[in-house]
């Protein structure tokens, strides 16, 4: 799975072999962020890190409001 960010504020959770759309939510806010893409889950937080954030069955989501967990 490859997750992608957008500037106005939605995620969309993309196939990694076909590059489909699985799914797209919206973050509630603008998403500014330049690292808007992200592969694989991180270990560590970095405040310049990646927009989207993969955790454990969690998936955070940098916006201009603050992080949020969509659903």
């Amino acid at each position: 799975m490859v997750y992608a960010a957008t500037g106005l504020g939605e995620v969309h959770a993309l196939d990694a072999a076909t590059g489909g759309v699985v799914w797209t939510a919206e973050a509630g806010a603008a998403i500014s962020h330049p690292h808007a893409f992200v592969e694989e889950p991180s270990d560590g937080y970095d405040e310049g890190g990646a927009a989207v954030v993969v955790g454990d069955r969690m998936l955070c989501v940098r916006t201009d409001a603050g992080v949020v967990a969509p659903r």
